[in-house]
């Protein structure tokens, strides 16, 4: 009898487990996240912001037009480009065509204030990928990017001393809100750095370009 106490007790803390500790299937239906690159002109901002996409679980940067993107980085990425996975389009049509494929199915979310922006304070993302696309550092969308558009967000400010962030810093709020948002799991901590520690040196994985 104080066998079968204890086979019961045990299968009761397993299916406690089971409910309340984060699974791999349950985590690959979390949503997923792109960032779409284009007619940035500093390789900096290219690489910080890919540094914020690993971080920030990015499944994929996608860099229209510019092809030399991982020369122009200037280790800024710290890494990031051997780990991230990459995709290059000639345009953004062709971009969004893969976006909206019936594989990816994103939501296609423009930083930028516009009459239509949304505050990021009380953004809510759709159940489904979402992707960011990040405009130039001095004109921001164009006209184009804009067009492709589903919503946009903004940043609030506030002090109007300073006219917006740098598109780095930007992507590194607005990529951190929707991992929060979407349930991410934060990452586990190894004395005072993320994961193993050793993310920040130049890396030794391998990036996948496609």
């Amino acid at each position: 009898m104080h066998l079968l106490s204890l086979i019961f007790a045990f299968a009761l803390l397993s299916l406690a487990l089971s409910l309340c500790l984060p699974s791999a299937s349950s985590s690959s239906l979390l949503p997923r996240s792109f960032v779409v690159l284009s007619n940035l002109q500093s390789g900096s901002n290219i690489g910080s912001i890919c540094r914020n996409c690993l971080s920030f679980g990015v499944s994929e940067v996608l860099i229209v037009g510019r092809g030399n993107y991982m020369g122009k980085m200037r280790q800024a990425d710290r890494g990031a480009k051997f780990k991230l996975r990459f995709r290059h389009f000639p345009s953004t049509d062709e971009a969004m065509r893969y976006l909206r494929s019936e594989e990816v199915d994103a939501q296609i979310i423009g930083l930028e204030i516009t009459k239509e922006s949304e505050s990021l304070n009380s953004f809510t993302y759709a159940q489904r990928s979402t992707a960011f696309v990040f405009g130039n550092e001095g004109k921001g969308l164009s006209e184009k990017q804009r067009s492709v558009c589903d919503r946009f967000c903004y940043i609030p400010q506030f002090s109007e001393d300073m006219a917006s962030i740098n598109v780095a810093c930007c992507s590194a709020i607005v990529l951190h809100d929707f991992a929060t948002k979407s349930g991410f799991l934060e990452a586990s901590i190894t004395g005072e750095k993320f994961g193993s520690g050793s993310g920040s040196g130049s890396g030794s994985g391998s990036g996948a370009a496609v």
